[in-house]
């Protein structure tokens, strides 16, 4: 109805300045899954709650950036058990469909030079890399969508671009705390916040103009529905022909009219103003859900030891304005046997992680997190290693992260460098490009 009415309010307006009525150019209506043209072909008639609807799906992908623009817990860059990680502790939160990350300055001896992750979920493949996507199947894929698949390749040069090389690869299943803007309660609690305001703005809408209420405005809504019920094959080109023909005698008061334009306008204002709501829903959310569990294997190539696998559990709880981290794990060889022939213990050594991240702060531009490391090296020393690091990450934009850490190692062991080490990457989150969430 509201459309409809925006269309007859834009067409009148123009019936009210020239003799000969202007064809009826909504603008934007020849765009979009959601458009307000398209609503009107699907369903042959407008409804208020039909248009809070459309309304809700059109700002739908502004509100996944939103949540994943304030999201500080997916795991971008490669592992921290990797041999090519710039990062000492490791998040329990995935991407849904695709993410890429590049590394630079890694901590550990094993490797050098740039290295590549690359990350996606059984449910990026399910859904075509998000081609299919809609919150109904998100809900139906429950393991799909919970694991992730990743592998970090390197190059020994920056400039040669050749990331060949295979360094680690991991499987991650998050157990619990799934943070996705797919998530059907975390979209269901957004959309009865942006609902709210529209519905209270169109009640000021249909307050203010009583131009529709009254004949013969209101009687030609009511022979434009009657159209659209009646085609079977409607077009825009249709829709635009039914509205035209039905408002071309019209002459309404231009008081009355004015009025309408004013409440039209004002109406549009408040549900743009919703979406300043965003954030504040979003994280309430997070607030709701402060549990995050997630478990992970991992397998490394060391060609100065041996290969290994590791074990992990990561845990992560949020608190007012900190998320508190707290993970362990395990790594065991995957040979007995050095190439140089010294025997190696099945048990590589055993990590603990924990460490804290602020909340995304100036408008979702930034976030700073503080980790430790502590670590027993079962072949190399029985001495234990800590790790210290301190991290920003600049949120360039919705997709683009940009991490700058330092990080300091107490000693110096086969596979750790001692001292202070620079890290820089660059990453991707690529959910929203490759698909914003559906409406089923």
């Amino acid at each position: 109805m509201r459309n409809l009415l925006r269309f007859l309010i834009l067409a009148l307006a123009v019936s009210a300045t020239a003799q000969t009525p202007a064809p009826v150019t909504p603008a934007g209506s020849a765009t979009g899954p959601d458009d307000p043209i398209k609503k009107i072909i699907r369903t042959h008639h407008i409804r208020p709650q039909d248009v809070i609807a459309v309304l809700t799906a059109k700002q739908q992908p502004v509100t996944t950036a939103t949540v994943n623009q304030v999201r500080t817990d997916v795991q971008l860059g490669a592992s921290s058990g990797s041999s090519q990680t710039s990062s000492i502790i490791e998040k329990p939160g995935i991407a849904d469909l695709l993410s890429i990350a590049i590394d630079r300055g890694a901590i550990t001896k094993t490797s050098s030079g740039t290295g590549v992750t690359l990350s996606t979920t059984p449910y990026a493949v399910i859904t075509g890399f998000g081609a299919a996507d809609t919150p109904d199947l998100y809900d139906r894929e429950v393991f799909a969508r919970n694991l992730s698949i990743s592998g970090t390749f390197s190059s020994s040069t920056a400039t040669s671009g050749d990331f060949s090389s295979f360094t680690s690869g991991e499987l991650k299943y998050v157990v619990l705390g799934n943070r996705s803007p797919r998530d059907g309660k975390l979209i269901d609690g957004v959309r009865a916040e942006l609902a709210d305001v529209f519905l209270k703005a169109d009640d000021r809408f249909f307050t203010s103009c009583t131009l529709t209420d009254k004949p013969p405005v209101s009687n030609a809504i009511d022979d434009i529905n009657k159209d659209l019920a009646g085609e079977t094959d409607l077009t825009p080109e249709r829709v635009h022909a039914i509205i035209d023909r039905r408002i071309a005698s019209l002459s309404p008061d231009r008081v009355e009219l004015q009025a309408c334009s004013t409440a039209l306008s004002a109406s549009n204002q408040a549900m743009g103003g919703a979406l300043d709501l965003l954030s504040t829903a979003t994280r309430n959310y997070l607030a709701n859900n402060p549990r995050q569990l997630s478990i992970a294997t991992l397998y490394v190539r060391d060609k100065t030891l041996s290969d290994y696998y590791s074990a992990k559990v990561l845990f992560a709880y949020d608190l007012n304005q900190w998320t508190a981290s707290l993970n362990g794990a395990v790594d065991w060889n995957r040979n007995h046997m050095t190439a140089g022939g010294v025997r190696l213990r099945t048990v590589r050594d055993y990590s603990v992680e924990a460490g804290a991240n602020t909340k995304t702060m100036t408008n979702g531009k930034m976030d700073y997190s503080f980790s430790a490391k502590w670590s027993r090296d079962k072949d190399a020393s029985s001495k234990s290693v800590i790790l210290g690091e301190a991290k920003a990450n600049i949120h360039v934009n919705t997709v683009l992260r940009l991490p700058v850490g330092v990080s300091f190692s107490n000693r110096e062991t086969q596979t750790v460098r001692k001292g202070w080490q620079l890290n820089i990457g660059l990453s991707a989150l690529l959910d929203d490009i490759l698909s914003p969430p559906k409406k089923s």
